[in-house]
């Protein structure tokens, strides 16, 4: 397999939230198929086979409503280290991190996530949000602003 296309097939790999539930809905597809060529089938050891098929695709169907069911809970990290205050969202790829610059204000952001996590609901710019006002509130506790 070449390169661009064993990335291709892990990018694949890759199930957004959203499309979850289709998922649950292709599996439930294909147990219904197995279950009607096992009516089809004279054979009893290959018409069990098939209705194994079916059961495993339900199995697969049960697991992809309940992953679509549970509910993302994003807990923001804050840290103050130095003269940054870093936010992350734990368990995914988003992180900033704030200053304060002398006689500004406000804090600037730097090191800034720029990629959605394909592994989370919360889109980066969601997290960014967030991350603007946590920050802001952890610097007036501090007391770098007013």
């Amino acid at each position: 397999m070449a390169t661009g296309q064993a990335a291709a097939a892990c990018t694949s790999l890759k199930v957004r939230p959203e499309r979850i539930l289709e998922s649950a809905r292709h599996w439930l597809d294909r147990a219904e198929e197995a279950r009607s060529r096992s009516e089809q089938m004279s054979d009893v050891e290959s018409k069990d086979r098939m209705l194994g098929i079916a059961d495993g695709y339900e199995k697969l169907a049960r697991r992809s409503k309940t992953r679509a069911e549970l509910k993302f809970d994003p807990k923001l990290d804050v840290q103050v280290v130095g003269n940054a205050i870093i936010v992350t969202l734990l368990g995914t790829i988003y992180s900033v991190t704030y200053v304060k610059r002398r006689g500004s204000p406000g804090l600037l952001a730097m090191d800034i996530a720029n990629e959605n996590d394909p592994h989370v609901s919360m889109a980066c710019p969601d997290f960014l949000a967030s991350a603007w006002r946590t920050a802001n509130d952890k610097a007036r506790e501090i007391g770098w602003i007013t």
